[in-house]
């Protein structure tokens, strides 16, 4: 862990580990998850076996992942404690939705509910918290 060091200008300096979280977690995957959602098959809609057509919303998923990975990006180029701040708050509230969504219309055993609830307190939740509470005081 980064201790609270400064920059030349006197402000605190974004953790080393918030920067990496970020490039990886919070650039990587999204761009990855964007990248094969664009590249399937059943971007826009989806035939049913009765003939009609529905919107499946997969563009949508992944243009919210192409933009969350640019403004994450931005944030981390900028140094900036209050993007930063802001894009941890929207990822935390995105993936929340994300893991309640698989919850209720998922389709999962126990074991599946389990092990989606652990993985995404572990990956995500518990990091954006973490990094909230870091990047909170940087913003005050």
């Amino acid at each position: 862990m980064t201790t609270n060091s400064t920059t030349e200008d006197g402000k605190d300096a974004i953790p080393t580990w918030i920067i990496w979280y970020g490039i990886i977690v919070m650039i990587g995957a999204p761009l990855i998850f964007a990248i094969i959602t664009f590249m399937g098959p059943n971007l826009g809609m989806v035939n049913l076996a009765d003939g009609s057509v529905i919107d499946s919303g997969l563009f949508k998923y992944a243009v919210r992942n192409l933009v969350a990975a640019v403004i994450t990006g931005y944030a981390l180029y900028k140094r900036s404690a209050p993007m930063l701040l802001l894009v941890f708050f929207m990822r935390f509230l995105t993936e929340s939705g994300d893991l309640l969504d698989s919850l209720l219309f998922g389709e999962l055993d126990a074991t599946g509910v389990l092990s989606l609830v652990a993985m995404m307190i572990v990956v995500f939740l518990g990091p954006y918290v973490i990094g909230i509470r870091k990047l909170w005081p940087m913003v005050r």
